[in-house]
């Protein structure tokens, strides 16, 4: 039995030590494939540039912002002015008080004609009704001292007086009639220069286009950003399509990466990264592959591992969350989650 267990003991102190080392390699290992599976490279944060420019010439009158500065969205920052818009707005002005002023004049003189009218066909009618009543009159006077059997022989229809009277009322209502149609006429042409509050309407709208023109060139943040290169200065003449300032979020919107070419295969579109900033490393943010370049290009010197070095690569474009603690073209790391 002595024997049996002095044959063994050197078995156990080889499995105690095999064992353990396999063991341990194999944690090396495939902890350095975990490492290799995660790919890291740098890169700098940028964001989108914002031209500010307008679609007509004008002059510069004041420039409310300086380079580098804050700014609120809805904030002034320049205010251009065009001297032919107040010249037009004027002009318009001038032309609407004209045609206003001429059609309130016609139209008061076709009025006045139209109380004269009035005025001379009720005089004309007052006095044809006091002639009915004068006949009438006289009428009445000779059936008072006719013999009534005289009366009768007569017709009162055939009496003098009486065919006055019918030839008086038939006066009145043509005389009315006549009135009725030349006042017509005259409504007619107050209706036709009223109708001309239709080219005073569109003179008007024309007013309001130079207006909102004009407005434009005060121009606003367009939202909360950062003030660029300034590329004007004041009382100076721009031409349209200029471009007068370059604009920026406070915060960048995404990253610039360089990754090796040997590694380029690794990064593809969609893929989640983690940036980290190199100035302060607490600060994780996590970016979305939006892009990748289509050529080999040299890295930046800022980038390389060794500056002193070239080395190539492809770029890789990554969004980043809005409102994030990262400066501009502040170096980060990137690395594949």
């Amino acid at each position: 039995m002595k024997i049996m267990s002095q044959r063994r003991w050197p078995f156990n102190i080889l499995y105690w030590l095999i064992v353990p080392s396999l063991l341990t390699a194999c944690y090396f290992i495939l902890n350095s494939q975990t490492q290799r599976s995660s790919t890291a490279f740098l890169g700098y944060t940028d964001t989108q540039e914002h031209l500010i420019k307008i679609d007509i010439s004008a002059y510069v009158d004041k420039i409310h912002v300086t380079q580098g500065q804050t700014v609120k969205q809805g904030d002034l920052l320049i205010e251009l002015s065009k001297a032919e818009m107040d010249k037009d707005i004027r002009g318009i002005d001038q032309e609407i008080g004209t045609i206003k002023e001429k059609n309130a004049i016609t139209i008061f003189e076709y009025k006045t004609q139209i109380e004269k009218i009035n005025t001379e066909t009720a005089l004309k009618i007052s006095g044809l009704r006091e002639e009915i009543k004068v006949e009438e009159s006289k009428l009445a006077y000779a059936k008072s001292i006719l013999n009534p059997s005289v009366l009768s022989s007569t017709s009162e229809a055939s009496h003098p007086s009486k065919t006055q009277i019918v030839a008086l009322q038939n006066e009145i209502l043509s005389l009315q009639t006549n009135t009725q149609k030349l006042l017509a006429s005259y409504q007619k042409l107050i209706d036709t220069q009223s109708s001309k509050t239709a080219e005073v309407n569109k003179l008007i709208d024309q007013k309001t286009y130079i207006i909102n023109e004009k407005n434009k060139l005060k121009i606003l943040a367009p939202f909360d950003g950062v003030i660029g290169n300034i590329n004007i200065r004041d009382k100076e003449y721009v031409e349209r399509q200029r471009e007068m300032i370059t604009f920026y979020e406070p915060s960048p919107s995404r990253v610039v990466g360089f990754i090796h070419e040997s590694q380029s295969a690794a990064i593809n579109v969609g893929d989640s990264l983690s940036v980290v900033s190199t100035l302060h490393p607490g600060q994780m943010i996590k970016g979305v592959v939006i892009g990748k370049g289509f050529r080999i290009v040299e890295i930046p010197e800022r980038l390389r591992k060794v500056p002193e070095f070239k080395t190539y690569g492809m770029e890789i474009y990554i969004n980043l969350s809005r409102n994030n603690a990262l400066y501009q073209k502040e170096l980060v790391q990137i690395t594949t989650l």
